[in-house]
């Protein structure tokens, strides 16, 4: 079988399961929307330090972090969820707590090639619960789900798109391996984000990489969204969400600036100050959202050169 021929296939298979996770996106079972409520014991902010939390874990046991994005949908999905009591584990933290490690424990449980027993995870938070408390815990997110616990993230969206693109952009390495460590880490700091997690994870996936491109040259940038429309028919095309995705993640990134590069050279959230009061909380987007008419700023003044290309019929 000749190379061209055998490249010609990969990307066959990478299409369909990108449309596969498109798809699937839309559909009600795996979509979120907007649960807290004013009067929740539990907020937006208490989600984000039980994420940095789920990093920390994964971190310490060198799992895949895509397991905590995995666990966080499920989680996000499940609270979306007409007839699940969504205020008996948003009024009580430790309830809420106990159902993010079930998400997580049934997340490394699925994806990781070793035995992960509920005790262990249970041991973690200190004799607070038990083994048989994370297991219940797991039943009623698997059966709250129907048992689809396989939602697509948008980490995942993002590697299968830069799939198809970079092999026909005339990069070198350098930058290819720049572009893929930056779109990787703009997706792990949207997991964090609760206003973020209520959008589709396709357009999370295409802000990302396209926050990343415009840290390159403008003849870079041209080359993989040329490359990219040719697969582009299944997106929603919302530029409106794509803008705001955009300048959320641009926020997250800046208010992130205080986290290190590991001695790898990849750059990936180091938790470890988590409870430091030394580090500032980050605002939310939600919050600045209202207090700063989020969504109509970016969509009116910050249409860049890369978002008109990507929408060639785009009018401001």
């Amino acid at each position: 079988m000749s190379l061209n021929c055998t490249t010609l296939l990969q990307d066959v298979a990478v299409i369909d399961s990108l449309r596969v996770m498109v798809q699937k996106e839309k559909t009600k079972i795996y979509r979120s929307s907007d649960y807290f409520v004013v009067g929740d014991q539990v907020t937006d902010s208490d989600r984000k330090k039980m994420v940095d939390w789920c990093y920390n874990i994964v971190d310490n046991c060198h799992f895949d972090r895509g397991n905590v994005a995995m666990a966080m949908q499920m989680i996000d999905r499940l609270l979306s969820k007409p007839g699940f009591p969504v205020r008996d584990f948003l009024n009580d933290r430790t309830e809420y707590q106990l159902l993010v490690m079930a998400a997580l424990y049934t997340a490394i449980k699925v994806n990781e090639r070793v035995e992960f027993e509920s005790g262990l995870i249970a041991s973690i938070a200190n004799g607070l619960y038990g083994a048989k408390d994370i297991e219940t815990a797991e039943l009623a997110i698997l059966k709250g789900l129907g048992w689809r616990i396989y939602g697509p993230t948008s980490s995942q969206i993002a590697h299968h798109i830069l799939l198809l693109i970079l092999p026909k952009a005339n990069l070198d390495k350098s930058t290819i391996g720049y572009i893929l460590i930056e779109t990787q880490f703009q997706t792990e700091c949207a997991v964090r984000d609760y206003f973020l997690s209520t959008k589709l994870p396709s357009t999370v996936a295409l802000a990302a990489i396209l926050n990343a491109l415009d840290q390159v040259d403008s003849g870079v940038c041209r080359d993989i969204l040329f490359a990219f429309v040719t697969h582009n028919e299944y997106f929603e095309r919302s530029l409106s969400d794509l803008l705001v995705a955009r300048a959320g993640l641009a926020y997250i990134v800046e208010y992130l600036s205080f986290y290190e590069w590991s001695n790898d050279s990849n750059r990936t959230l180091d938790v470890g100050f988590v409870g430091d009061p030394s580090v500032p909380e980050m605002p939310s987007l939600a919050n600045r959202r209202a207090e700063e008419r989020f969504d109509d700023d970016i969509t009116i003044n910050n249409v860049s050169p890369c978002d008109v290309a990507f929408w060639p019929g785009y009018n401001r």
